[in-house]
């Protein structure tokens, strides 16, 4: 594929949301998983369920989870901000406006060609230059 290096670049961002959302998933169930376990009523058994272990378990693995989602969402924020200047560098034009909605917007490029009212053709045509563009910027030394 043309231009892989530069795809890969752009395509990055919608990655990395990606693992954050799979991130709070994980979040979510084990706080779901926390809030579902219950502390043994009967106080005249003898031994213990270790239900307590559970709970400080899940809060350390809690805890883990949350600190891998802050550095996920600042890496991301980074990212981002990064690959939005890259594709300011092609200006206010079509360019532009194709790989933002793209890569900053996910949108696919059929979608984009319809919201242009330009032929797909043409938008594939306009994207490809652009990466082109892109994978310039990207290979060449800041």
């Amino acid at each position: 594929m043309k231009y892989n290096k530069a795809r890969k670049y752009l395509e990055y961002i919608q990655d990395a949301e990606g693992k954050i959302q799979n991130k709070m998933i994980e979040k979510f169930q084990v706080k779901s998983l926390l809030t579902s376990i219950t502390a043994p009523t009967d106080r005249e058994a003898v031994q213990t369920s270790g239900v307590s272990d559970k709970n400080g378990n899940l809060i350390v693995r809690l805890d883990e989870i949350e600190r891998q989602l802050a550095s996920l969402i600042e890496a991301f924020v980074d990212a981002k901000l990064e690959r939005i200047a890259t594709i300011e560098k092609l200006g206010e034009g079509l360019e532009y406006m194709v790989l933002h909605q793209r890569y900053v917007q996910y949108k696919k490029l059929v979608d984009i060609a319809s919201s242009l009212d330009y032929s797909y053709d043409y938008i594939r045509e306009i994207h490809e230059n652009a990466l082109e563009k892109v994978e310039n910027f990207i290979n060449s030394p800041h």
